[in-house]
């Protein structure tokens, strides 16, 4: 049987059944930086919480249905949760790894130009000088050689 005044699965708390300190509401919400009409919504929905208000009151005050108080209050009490969620001690890392992997990729590019700039030159001194160039092991294959690097020029 529900009494008349309560909501269903909501169990209305008396400030005599309380023991230590009484909650101040309207002393902590002042505190808050947010705007004047969250203060209050907030203040009203901590109200409902506490059990000084019912959510009838509250839904006519803010000039909505009970419905949305639930609604705004379940809002309220998932935001507290998230807020209150474990998270990683200490700082967090300055770079994300995604910089670091494209870091790495540039450094290769860079590594890679530099080798292919320095191919490049022996092949232009190879043409240009071909007498300073070392027959392979077995030897005289000069004249092939040059072929060959003649052929890769054409390629670049």
């Amino acid at each position: 049987m529900i009494r008349p005044g309560r909501e269903r699965g909501h169990r209305e708390v008396t400030m005599s059944r309380r023991r230590g300190r009484p909650v101040v509401v309207h002393a902590q919400v002042s505190k808050l930086e947010a705007s004047e009409m969250a203060r209050r919504r907030l203040e009203l929905l901590l109200e409902t919480l506490q059990g000084t208000r019912t959510v009838q009151s509250v839904a006519s005050e803010l000039g909505v249905t009970p419905q949305r108080v639930h609604q705004l209050r379940d809002a309220m009490l998932a935001g507290a949760a998230d807020a209150l969620e474990p998270a990683p001690r200490g700082r967090p890392p300055a770079v994300s790894e995604e910089l670091d992997e494209r870091e790495a990729l540039a450094e290769r590019v860079a590594e890679l130009e530099v080798a292919q700039r320095a191919l490049e030159l022996q092949l232009e001194l190879a043409l240009l000088m071909p007498e300073t160039l070392k027959p392979a092991r077995g030897g005289k294959r000069r004249g092939r050689c040059a072929v060959e690097l003649v052929s890769l020029c054409s390629m670049c």
